[in-house]
């Protein structure tokens, strides 16, 4: 950078690697002792590389007045003028194109915008973003013209159209005394759920016969930078606080094409990916569990590369906690259709509709969108998401980590997407283990057990002993996950082959991580680096985490040629096609991803409205289990062969979570555990099964597959108050769902249609 007034940025890739960071004013150096690196091939000579404390008094960058781009010949220069117009105060960016003396001068517009970039936050008069490469009319609307999508009691709808809605309102509203809105997720009023579902969906535009271009995409990405950076310059005005923020971006139209965009290219990746480093510049960023905090996501950007440039896999856990939940997840999510093989995501147990309805992602939705209903809109693409991947196959990744229930890769392989369609609880309980499991910690560390109910009251904890067993059957020799942070960050689980990677600090005082594999320059070997910070004072202000955005932004804008000549056809990490459910037409094959293609939600919308009216579980709760094993008297069955009797029902409760993998190997004609994974006492006790089976009632007949409608309280809202509560369950309660009453929900949102 030539001074405080200009920056030179370099326009060929080939020289690219000499430019000097162009983020180097906006960070500090880490505050953190803890950065390792470990070799991957030979753990034990792991070495840790110590960083000296920076002072928390850096000076945030003044501002760039001139943005100068020469190439090579020096034939071509842009430059970007700052000038301020006095009469309104408001400054006004243009780009003037200087070309040679053969082609004629050309200048570009590029919209007005306030800015407080390198400036204290202002108090008051929010930013308005309207600001582009390519301005078009349906990027921004003026707040007077957004389509408002708020809750059916404020929707403006005709009353012949919702007629049937409103008086279920009134009636619901007369028993209750409660005025329902949509965000009343678990109230188990089925048929009024769906209707204001299905009005709203309605209501909401389409994506058209076709999605945007990548370089519309780009666009797309430039504006939202820009409002990001500016809504972050200015957190405490009217813009950061009112309803529908995100359409001070663009419309409502746009968002829809985003989202529906987002999960037909997730759609279609394997549900267990297989990513490759292509060099030794091309390095695999891993990030886990960022919560909604979008400085934790810059600061990964700022320090490692941007998407494009290095590889990013995400382990889930998006949202939830966080002050930018959604901001983060529409960030992610158009970068994912700018480089397609060069972000992915894996689904944690937040992006599930089970979870996230319980904390604030719902109201977040309507803060943002003007509607709750963007919730269940946003879990349609996380549904899409993939379960795991594998690090040039030597690393396993995933959320939680690994189920007992896994025999090998295609295992994950031919799981289905979207992640609700696999049916059998064998299926299920694999993609719970994955998004929830843990590794034992704490006191558990001394137990000879292989798997211990989790903590969490869903899922297994799992030993080192199993998990070896498994990584094995993966193929596969170390594990990187998220889900469970510790206080010094990074943490090493299990010697030599677990590691848990935590981005976000959910408690005051701990630390965050962030880890990069990569390959060895001289023996292309893998190699894992993992650095230990603190968000807190890593940038100097809030203004100067604007201008980090601004300047990302600033980034992608000058190399976006650069990037859309990239030829994404034959990518390292283009990834195999995933078990889809819907079947796809055969003309998007062989397209380019620059290339426009046919929505298939839109063309297709009865599959978004029935999935979006779905209130159904996914997970496998220990809830569900306990009521399960009661149903078949599981205790009575073993009750002779146990060295005590039980009678405590907290001893009950511990007994059927315990024994159910046991009690499943005995349902199955065919055991569906691996032989070394069931303990010497879980044979014990299917042999004893097995000799009594026609003791008990119900009478057992041995099950090929076992479906996960099986289960009890398969509905969001069933026992939804006991699930919060520490064994306050009604053992006895129990709700088969059959096919039969499958197809008449289906009848039912038909009827509605």
């Amino acid at each position: 950078m030539a001074s405080n007034n200009t920056l030179e940025y370099l326009a060929n890739k080939k020289n690219s690697e000499n430019k000097k960071n162009i983020f180097s004013a906006f960070i500090k150096k880490a505050t953190s002792k803890n950065t390792i690196e470990f070799d991957y091939l030979q753990p034990n000579k792991a070495t840790r590389i110590s960083t000296k404390n920076q002072s928390n008094n850096n000076q945030s960058v003044n501002r760039k007045k001139t943005i100068e781009l020469t190439s090579i010949d020096g034939k071509k220069t842009v430059e970007i003028k700052l000038s301020k117009t006095q009469d309104v105060g408001e400054e006004k960016k243009v780009i003037a194109t200087n070309m040679s003396e053969d082609s004629k001068n050309s200048q570009i517009s590029i919209g007005n915008t306030k800015s407080t970039l390198g400036k204290k936050p202002l108090t008051s008069d929010p930013v308005s973003s309207n600001t582009s490469v390519n301005p078009t009319p349906i990027l921004y609307r003026k707040q007077s013209q957004h389509i408002l999508r708020s809750d059916i009691s404020q929707t403006s709808i005709s009353i012949d159209e919702n007629d049937f809605i409103l008086s279920d309102l009134e009636k619901i509203h007369k028993d209750t005394g409660k005025q329902l809105t949509s965000v009343d997720i678990d109230y188990p009023n089925e048929k009024w759920y769906k209707r204001q579902m299905i009005v709203f969906l309605k209501k909401l535009p389409r994506c058209g016969p076709k999605y945007p271009t990548r370089e519309v995409s780009f666009t797309l990405l430039n504006a939202y930078l820009d409002f990001l950076s500016n809504k972050v310059a200015n957190k405490n005005t009217s813009l950061a606080k009112n309803g529908g923020q995100t359409f001070h971006a663009f419309g409502e139209n746009i968002l829809i094409s985003i989202i529906h965009q987002v999960a037909a290219i997730c759609e279609k990746e394997s549900m267990l990916l297989k990513i490759k480093i292509q060099n030794e510049k091309n390095d695999v960023i891993i990030m886990s569990d960022i919560h909604g905090s979008l400085f934790d996501l810059i600061r990964a950007f700022v320090i490692y590369g941007l998407p494009g440039d290095k590889t990013y896999l995400f382990l889930g856990d998006y949202v939830d906690r966080g002050e930018y939940e959604i901001e983060v997840t529409i960030l992610l999510f158009l970068l994912k259709i700018c480089f397609p093989y060069s972000i992915f995501f894996l689904r944690g147990n937040h992006e599930f509709p089970d979870q996230n309805r319980k904390a604030d992602f719902p109201k977040s939705c309507k803060k943002h969108f003007n509607s709750f209903n963007y919730w269940r809109l946003i879990n349609f693409a996380f549904n899409r998401f993939s379960l795991a991947a594998i690090i040039e196959n030597q690393i396993y990744c995933a959320h939680g980590g690994v189920s007992q229930w896994m025999k090998g890769r295609e295992t994950i392989e031919k799981l289905v997407k979207p992640m609700n369609q696999n049916k059998t609880l064998i299926e299920r309980l694999i993609i719970t283990d994955t998004v929830w499991s843990d590794t034992f910690r704490d006191e558990r560390q001394k137990s000879t057990d292989l798997f211990l109910p989790s903590i969490r009251n869903i899922g297994y904890a799992y030993s080192k002993t199993a998990l070896k067993k498994i990584l094995s059957d993966l193929e596969v020799k170390k594990m990187i996950r998220g889900h469970h942070p510790h206080p010094d960050g990074f943490y090493e689980d299990y010697k030599k082959i677990c590691y848990t990677v935590h981005t976000s600090q959910l408690e005051k005082g701990s630390k965050g991580s962030v880890c990069r594999v990569f390959k060895k320059a001289k023996s292309s070997e893998v190699g894992m680096e993992a650095l230990n910070y603190y968000i807190e004072g890593f940038f100097a202000s809030v203004a100067t985490i604007a201008n980090a955005i601004n300047d990302i932004r600033k980034e992608y804008l000058f190399r976006q040629k650069e990037f859309l000549l990239q030829d994404d056809t034959r990518h390292i990490n283009k990834q195999k096609l995933s078990t889809s459910v819907y079947k796809y037409s055969g003309n998007n094959k062989g397209q380019k991803t620059t290339e426009v293609k046919e929505c298939f939600y839109c063309t297709n919308y009865k599959f978004l409205m029935k999935e979006c009216c779905s209130r159904r579980r996914i997970f496998v709760t220990h809830l569900q289990i306990y009521t399960f094993m009661m149903k078949y008297n599981f205790i009575k069955r073993i009750e002779q062969i146990l060295p005590f009797k039980v009678t405590v029902f907290d001893k009950k409760f511990e007994l059927c979570i315990r024994g159910f993998p046991s009690f499943l190997d005995f349902l199955h004609s065919k055991v569906k555990r691996h032989h070394e994974l069931t303990s010497d006492t879980e044979n014990k006790i299917i042999t004893y099964l097995n000799k009594g089976i026609n003791r008990f009632s119900p009478k057992i007949t041995k099950f090929t597959e076992i479906g996960y409608n099986i289960l009890p309280n398969q509905m969001f809202y069933d026992n939804v108050e006991d699930e919060d509560k520490e064994f306050n369950y009604d053992p006895y309660f129990c709700f088969e769902v059959t096919k039969q009453f499958e197809d008449d929900e289906e009848n039912e949102i038909k009827d509605i249609i």
